[in-house]
């Protein structure tokens, strides 16, 4: 065996090791926390799948910002709707590691983070939605 086989060995070792201490935290052990993160974890990976599918790279501008009254108030090149799925997954790790600090303290400040985090890959996923019919592809 060469040194990286060893290596990679050493890291399942270590992994298979420490998953049972990982998963059996109080934090995912909630059935609420698990609902939560599962819905939020669903709706972004739908959030990212259709931003790749539908957000094509383009010679053009494409409308990145738009108002109930104005209608398109910003054009922009093609990858900065990507900001969109971006900022809910920034938001979504941070309230995830804000839940997690906060649990053992509070259950349902933690429930708010995570019911936030849903509602944040839900309005994502709407706005992903909106802006692929706007530009449509």
């Amino acid at each position: 065996m060469n040194k990286i086989d060893i290596f990679i060995k050493d890291i399942k070792e270590n992994v298979k090791s420490h998953l049972p201490e990982i998963f059996g935290r109080p934090f995912l052990k909630d059935f609420v926390n698990r609902v939560l993160m599962s819905i939020s974890g669903v709706l972004a990976l739908g959030t990212w799948a259709l931003a790749f599918l539908r957000f094509q790279p383009s010679d053009f501008l494409v409308p990145v910002r738009y108002s109930s009254f104005f209608g398109v108030t910003q054009l922009g090149n093609w990858y900065d709707l990507y900001t969109v799925p971006a900022v809910m997954t920034f938001c979504i790790v941070l309230n995830l590691l804000l839940g997690y600090i906060i649990y053992q303290k509070d259950k349902m400040i933690t429930y708010i983070f995570l019911g936030s985090t849903a509602f944040i890959s839900a309005v994502s996923l709407i706005v992903v939605i909106n802006f692929s019919i706007m530009i449509g592809r």
